[in-house]
């Protein structure tokens, strides 16, 4: 996944899209860059595996950006949709009120379309006149 992200990254950079994703180095803390990211950010980008949710992390920052009322964009990376985590009631919850049906995703279930991906984010940012 995070090679995934990476391209649609680097296509962002391409594209003059400004990003942000954690790269911490020894003696950094993963946590503080986060909550720095997410305090800058002015929407978001949500790569939702069939796990999203699970992981303290992930399940922080769609909180952080639900509550912030940012504009998000989700890209469907899983069969199910919303993303329903193995036991885990409390992601699934969230994933089913924050990925609501009238909230668009950008399907890439295969990931093996990074490039098309990063077009359709970029679109879509200028669209939502997020930059």
């Amino acid at each position: 996944i995070m090679g995934y992200m990476r391209m649609v990254g680097a296509r962002l950079a391409v594209r003059g899209v400004p990003t942000f994703m954690v790269e911490a180095k020894p003696g950094q803390s993963f946590a503080e860059l986060t909550r720095m990211g997410l305090g800058r950010a002015k929407g978001m980008v949500a790569f939702c595996t069939a796990e999203y949710g699970a992981g303290y992390e992930t399940f922080r920052e769609l909180e952080y950006a639900h509550d912030k009322e940012l504009p998000l964009i989700p890209i469907r990376l899983c069969e199910v949709w919303p993303p329903a985590p193995t036991d885990n009631e409390r992601g699934t919850w969230q994933n089913k009120l924050v990925f609501t049906n009238g909230l668009v995703y950008i399907d890439d279930q295969r990931m093996q379309n990074a490039e098309g991906v990063a077009d359709q984010i970029a679109d879509s940012v200028e669209h939502l006149g997020v930059f």
